[in-house]
C-alpha cells in the first residue's frame, strides 16, 4: 500500500471500482461482514450463531446492542465470557436502547 497522494489515488481508484461493480448496500454488506469480533469470528451473522446459536435476524434488543459494542475490545466485551462488561457498556455506548435491556443476555 502507497502512503501519500499516490496511495489515496490509489484508493480512490479501488472505491470507484467497487462502486461500479457492486451497489452501495452491497459494499456496506461485504464491510460488514469482515468485522472481527475475536477468536476468528468476523461478521456480525457468524458471531450471533457462535455466541447465541441463533442467526443474527432473531436477537433480541438485549443481544443485539451486546454484539454491537463487541468489535470495540472483543476480549472484553464477549458476551459469552464476560457478560456483565458487555451489558455495560451497551448500556453505556447505546442509551436508546438502554431502558430496553432488563432482560439478561
Amino acid at each position: 500500500m502507497r502512503e501519500g497522494l499516490g496511495g489515496k489515488m490509489d484508493e480512490a481508484a479501488d472505491a470507484l471500482r467497487l462502486e461500479a461493480r457492486f451497489s452501495k448496500n452491497a459494499i456496506l454488506e461485504l464491510w460488514l461482514n469482515a468485522i472481527p469480533f475475536g477468536n476468528d469470528i468476523e461478521g456480525p451473522g457468524v458471531f450471533s450463531r457462535a455466541r447465541f446459536s441463533v442467526a443474527a435476524t432473531e436477537l433480541g434488543d438485549a443481544r443485539v446492542a451486546a454484539l454491537a459494542v463487541v468489535p470495540r475490545r472483543s476480549g472484553l466485551y464477549d458476551p459469552v465470557y464476560n457478560a456483565a462488561a458487555s451489558l455495560v457498556a451497551a448500556r453505556n455506548n447505546l442509551p436508546s436502547v438502554a431502558m430496553e435491556m432488563a432482560q439478561p443476555l
